[in-house]
């Protein structure tokens, strides 16, 4: 069975996490330290990453199991960057509240286009194209 994408895009990011922690390349990279030291930027980076990876994970699953899946891969990189170094905290439960807004958006937004896409054509929104 092939792996779906969305699980390589989470494994991704779990080995990124550990990567920033443990090879300590923003000391190397001061526009990296930077970015990473601007709340914005991390902001965006989790909406990115996380709207992202349910976006992939909706290409085979439900959009509530997208979003669920997304949250648990959430999760485990929230714990990656922790683990070894300190306890599970606010930071990493804000972090977790970006990536559910994030993936709850792209969800919510699959949702609706499923259901403008079952309608009969007769039910359609749409104004109906005059014919001459």
């Amino acid at each position: 069975m092939r792996p779906s994408l969305y699980v390589l895009w989470g494994l991704g990011i779990t080995v990124g996490a550990l990567w920033i922690r443990a090879g300590h390349p923003l000391v190397h990279h001061p526009l990296l330290t930077r970015a990473a030291n601007s709340e914005p930027v991390h902001i965006l980076a989790h909406i990115a990453v996380y709207g992202g990876c349910t976006a992939l994970a909706l290409m085979r699953l439900s959009p509530v199991r997208a979003v669920g899946a997304t949250l648990a891969l959430g999760l485990i990189q929230e714990l990656a960057q922790v683990v070894g170094a300190r306890g599970f905290g606010a930071g990493e439960l804000y972090d977790l509240a970006v990536d559910g807004l994030a993936a709850g958006l792209v969800g919510v937004g699959a949702s609706i286009a499923l259901r403008r896409g079952r309608k009969p054509a007769a039910q359609s929104t749409r104004c109906p194209t005059p014919t001459p």
